[in-house]
């Protein structure tokens, strides 16, 4: 699995200089929306050092960066963006994006120039999720980008399969895990709190499971056919309840050891009981 670290530096400036006909620059104050000063005042209040690493968890052929590029991203409190591309030269030399725009959950800036959109999205409690590189023209992902915690303890250099739930944070691992059949993965896990505790992840219908990110599909029970590009999810006795995903993403790549294996990975699934009770759920499956 290859990985880029990318060292996202929020600055945070009053105005924006738009050049004149003349050699003196005009100060302008940009209006944003109601929604836009809502996500920066939002994003710099969870991230006060205003500076996020991430890692690259899927990437393909093409994409416009190289295995480990450092890049550095700037953001106004006009909304634009300025992206450093080799930070360590200190050259200045940056490209500058216009102010973003929110799409559903998530906020985006073009670079029409390269055909190039970056999607930030955050998660329920407003730290980032991911964000996404595109091309726009074709919305072909190039890469997603995921945030390294420094220091922390949630999990993000984690090597091995865990997972837990966001109403007890009680951390479980799986004692077997295995592919019963193409289009499915299972996990007995660990009691952490029942003996008899097993997730399963269902795919397109007797369909080999192939690297990309998988979209949930809301359902209530086992016998759900998900279709090309989505998946089901079922945790058996958590609480003494049995949880089926209702939305939310899940990563797959192949394995970095062992190219016939592949890893999922998830985070903040919103899961719902038989009775109506909702939770998160997070964790990776690495070598299934």
């Amino acid at each position: 699995m290859k990985h880029y670290i990318i060292a996202v530096s929020f600055l945070f400036t009053a105005f924006f200089y738009a050049c004149s006909s003349g050699d003196d620059s005009i100060k302008e104050e940009v209006e944003l929306t109601t929604e836009q000063k809502e996500f920066i005042s939002v994003f710099t209040a969870n991230y006060p050092t205003q500076t996020v690493s991430f890692n690259t968890n899927t990437a393909i052929s093409g994409a416009p960066f190289v295995e480990n590029q450092k890049i550095t991203l700037t953001f106004s409190s006009s909304g634009m963006l300025f992206i450093d591309t080799d930070p360590d030269k200190n050259d200045g030399d940056e490209i500058e994006l216009p102010v973003f725009t929110i799409n559903g959950d998530e906020y985006v800036w073009k670079d029409a120039e390269n055909d190039l959109s970056y999607a930030l999205s955050l998660k329920a409690d407003n730290f980032i999720n991911k964000i996404n590189v595109l091309k726009t023209s074709t919305n072909l992902l190039y890469a997603s980008l995921k945030e390294v915690i420094v220091g922390g303890n949630n999990g993000g250099d984690k090597t091995d399969s865990y997972y837990f739930f966001g109403d007890d944070k009680i951390e479980c691992t799986p004692i077997s895990q295995g592919k019963p059949l193409v289009s499915t993965v299972h996990i007995i896990s660990n009691p952490c709190q029942s003996n008899s505790a097993a997730l399963t992840f269902y795919f397109d219908l007797m369909k080999v499971i192939n690297a990309g990110t998988y979209n949930v599909l809301a359902s209530e029970g086992i016998n759900v056919v998900p279709g090309v590009g989505k998946l089901t999810m079922v945790f058996y006795s958590h609480d003494s309840k049995n949880w089926f995903a209702q939305s939310g993403t899940v990563e797959v790549t192949v394995n970095a050891s062992d190219s016939s294996k592949i890893d999922l990975k998830f985070e903040d699934i919103v899961m719902k009981a038989e009775d109506g009770t909702e939770t998160t759920f997070t964790g990776q499956i690495i070598g299934v």
